[in-house]
């Protein structure tokens, strides 16, 4: 069996586990997105994974609703992760730091659109500046190189396409399991670093 094929294992196995035990959790911060601004609780959006296939990826909502039309109030976005964005709720912001807005993409896992590990499968309209090459050896992930090197707004793109080309060549288990580590590390820590 080969890795690639064991990886696949791993990840049902693994996102299966995650969904049960994190279920109070995750229930938890559905609830505190309704009470906070009503529903609906999940966030979907088109993204580009694997080989350049078009799939809807599943987050916990974590900005307003109908956040898409108040883009054009933003001053400045131009592509980067701002951390004083007016439209992030309250738990938007602690989930968002902490990566549980991530969890319902574990959902993602399970339909074999994504893996727990792999390069971060962008928006369409994002993905002209993150070359769709860096997907055509493995899934997309939840957790991935960049995010534990060094965030969105940390990284920029050139230095993002470039740490996923190089995982997509030769990512192996320990590199898996190191991004792993270094991924509940982070969240353990509420993201301070």
């Amino acid at each position: 069996m080969s890795y690639k094929q064991f990886k696949r294992v791993l990840d049902v196995v693994g996102a299966s586990i995650l969904l049960v035990s994190l279920f109070p959790l995750m229930s938890l911060v559905a609830l505190l997105i309704v009470l906070e601004d009503g529903m609906p609780f999940i966030f979907s959006q088109t993204r580009v994974g694997y080989k350049g296939n078009r799939f809807v990826a599943y987050k916990f909502r974590s900005m307003v609703r109908d956040a898409d039309k108040l883009l054009v109030q933003v001053d400045d976005l131009s592509g980067k992760y701002l951390k004083t964005d007016k439209r992030i709720t309250k738990i938007g912001s602690f989930i968002r730091r902490t990566s549980i807005d991530e969890l319902p993409q574990l959902i993602n896992v399970l339909r074999g659109e994504m893996s727990l590990v792999g390069p971060r499968p962008f928006a369409e309209y994002d993905a002209v500046n993150y070359p769709e090459d860096r997907l055509d050896k493995v899934l997309p992930g939840i957790t991935g190189s960049w995010q534990v090197k060094g965030r969105r707004w940390v990284l920029d793109k050139s230095a993002i396409a470039k740490i996923d080309r190089e995982y997509s060549e030769g990512y192996n288990f320990l590199w898996d399991l190191y991004i792993i580590f270094r991924t509940i590390l982070y969240i353990v820590t509420l993201g301070n670093r």
